[in-house]
């Protein structure tokens, strides 16, 4: 594939974003190797004094991508040919019109003493690369097709385990996405505002950036997750994005780059299930790549168990990466539906397309939903014993066993309108649900889900759950849980994320920390006559609390191991907040058990008070496949 690049470049940026992109600092760190840019030379990345930026790109669009041979693991091997029909779209330098171009202008009333005219080169992706980077002031790049000896598997070794620091060192990444364009002019006007992003530009960059193929690849959600700062380049446009979360204090508009993805990496940053809710649906042409990226956002965690060689089995490798993850990081747990009725677009359920669902990896993975988008801050898990592996020399055997005293097996409802539901014959159920959606999120601020005389109405009370829990999680709820038992209000209902379609589950008492941030406006130092700015930092991060959700085989399914009954992981419980939210009205954990008099923020407590009352003397010992 070929691209074009227009050197008059239209920034989509609501603000003016060029002081904080030439400001942009680096680490200390260097790569072995940087391209200089004025001679487009390798050279050492120590000679790179003030800093150096890194390249994002996808591969593919780099040139024509020709089938070589099937390697050793029975996958098909590529090569890339680049025969220079890249194009840059540039002015002419000017020049002074002659008499008869003057003769010829007058007749058509241009004004201006010079002419430009538009011109189109035939360059190699290597060309267009070097011209893009004179264009932002770019001195020093790292581009992996040079920078690594692509002939020494040795060298290559050293540059996949250094990947997180190659960019999370670098002043900022500059990703090439071709299929960011301007669409139309008319999407600048200041009266065409999208909410969060300023005017449509913006918004239509970000559309852009999530349907390309460099957002669908796992090796550049590495690069933009250990990255600080991205500078998105399109066709005829970019926009200038930094982390939120790295830089609390630095004002910045607020969307998935600056909230979710840049500044992920790092011990003490994001958490593997929210990595993996990107992860689980990325590609990459070896498959061994999907593993080796991820392990990449997570190096502290990986590195020293994980060896990065692609002559290992991918099957193998896969397994040995899971087993880890389980055994270090329960988050892995915290994952919901992936699927989303489409009730008002004609019916019909829409499913996330899981790209790890061909491997046969047990439920616990995830990959039959998707994970939660927030962080988890911490896992209490003091009820139960360590998880661990079944002894076994098949390291394909995945199960795991869990063993606790404590649990919850309760009743739950499925939702009318989750995607488990019969599609209404009734047309104006459909247009009843898109309007209770509406009304959610139009007054969702107000609304007060402890107040008994609001929350008689269950309906009502279900919808703003449906809200609250999709914003939150980024999934969509199925069932709920009634506590009508205990003679509690409506509002005591929860919702659960779900998998599968069950009326009776397991509660496991794995308490998931997860921090949800909440953006603060900047003062408006604008005039009367501007708009305000949508700049933001962080005000504060709520708490929200989920427990994982597992049930038993169906039994037609049910199979004992050692006498023992097997389980599945099918989603998430959501508590609740640990206090009220500013932005949006979200129940805290204890009025779920009609505890409001308990006012405890102590996770440990916390677990300890939702299972008191569910101890058993002879512990259950859960094995999840």
């Amino acid at each position: 594939m070929y691209i074009t690049y227009c050197r008059e470049q239209r920034p989509s940026d609501y603000e003016d974003r060029t002081i904080q992109r030439l400001s942009a600092k680096g680490g200390s760190f260097r790569p072995t190797w940087v391209i200089r840019v004025s001679d487009w030379k390798r050279i050492r990345g120590t000679q790179a004094k003030n800093g150096y930026h890194t390249l994002s790109y996808c591969w593919e669009q780099s040139g024509e991508v020709v089938r070589k041979v099937q390697n050793y693991n029975d996958h098909e091997e590529y090569d890339l040919v680049d025969n220079g029909k890249h194009c840059i779209i540039e002015y002419a330098q000017e020049k002074q019109p002659n008499k008869f171009s003057q003769i010829f202008r007058r007749h058509r009333s241009r004004p201006s003493s010079t002419e430009k005219e538009l011109v189109q080169r035939k360059v190699t992706y290597d060309q267009l690369v070097q011209q893009m980077c004179k264009d932002f002031g770019i001195k020093y790049i790292w581009y992996d097709k040079i920078c690594i000896d692509q002939s020494s598997k040795k060298a290559k070794q050293v540059e996949l385990k250094q990947m997180h620091r190659i960019y999370g060192n670098a002043c900022y990444t500059l990703a090439l996405i071709p299929e960011v364009h301007i669409h139309d002019p008319k999407d600048f006007d200041q009266d065409k505002i999208a909410p969060n992003h300023g005017h449509t530009a913006y918004e239509k960059v970000l559309i852009d950036m999530k349907g390309s193929h460099w957002w669908d690849r796992s090796w550049t959600l590495e690069e933009v997750m250990t990255s600080q700062n991205i500078l998105i380049v399109g066709k005829d446009t970019h926009i200038w994005q930094q982390s939120l979360h790295r830089n609390p204090l630095v004002p910045t508009p607020v969307d998935i780059l600056s909230s979710t993805l840049l500044g992920f990496s790092g011990p003490g940053a994001g958490s593997l299930n929210a990595a993996l809710n990107q992860a689980h649906f990325r590609t990459s042409t070896k498959p061994h790549d999907m593993i080796f990226a991820l392990a990449n956002i997570f190096p502290h965690l990986f590195f020293d168990h994980i060896e990065l060689d692609y002559e290992i089995n991918f099957q193998t490798t896969l397994y040995r990466f899971y087993r880890h993850l389980i055994l270090n990081d329960l988050s892995i747990l915290c994952f919901g539906s992936n699927l989303i009725t489409d009730r008002c677009n004609g019916g019909g359920v829409v499913r996330r397309k899981n790209t790890m669902l061909n491997y046969n990896l047990p439920t616990w993975t995830g990959v039959d939903g998707a994970h939660i988008v927030s962080n988890i801050h911490n896992i209490i898990h003091k009820l139960i014993h360590p998880p661990h592996f079944i002894k076994n020399e098949n390291i394909s055997d995945m199960k795991i066993r869990i063993t606790t005293n404590h649990y919850w097996k309760i009743p739950i409802t499925r939702y009318k309108y989750s995607c488990f539901s019969p599609p209404f014959q009734d047309p104006a159920e459909d247009q009843r649900f898109a309007d209770l959606i509406y009304r959610c999120i139009s007054s969702v601020v107000s609304f007060d889900l402890t107040s008994d005389t609001i929350t008689t109405n269950e309906d009502t009370t279900l919808m703003y759950w449906y809200v609250n829990m999709f914003s939150t999680t980024g999934c969509f709820p199925t069932h709920y849980h009634h506590r009508r038992h205990s003679g509690g209000p409506f509002s005591r209902m929860r919702p659960l994320s779900l998998t599968e379609d069950c009326d009776e589950c397991f509660i496991l008492p794995i308490l998931f920390d997860a921090l949800m941030a909440e953006p603060k406006q900047q003062p408006d130092q604008c005039n009367a006559t501007a708009l305000p700015t949508l700049m933001r930092t962080i005000d504060r991060y709520t708490h929200m609390y989920y427990l994982p959700v597992f049930r038993e085989l169906l039994p037609n399914q049910t199979i004992t191991t050692n006498g023992l009954t097997r389980y599945k992981a099918i989603g998430l419980y959501m508590l609740g907040a640990v206090q009220e939210n500013n932005h949006m009205t979200i129940a805290t954990w204890n009025h779920s058990i009609g505890q409001d008099d308990v006012p405890s923020q102590d996770p440990n407590e916390i677990l300890d008070i939702l299972f008191k009352n569910d101890y058993f003397e002879d512990a259950k010992e859960f094995i999840i496949e």
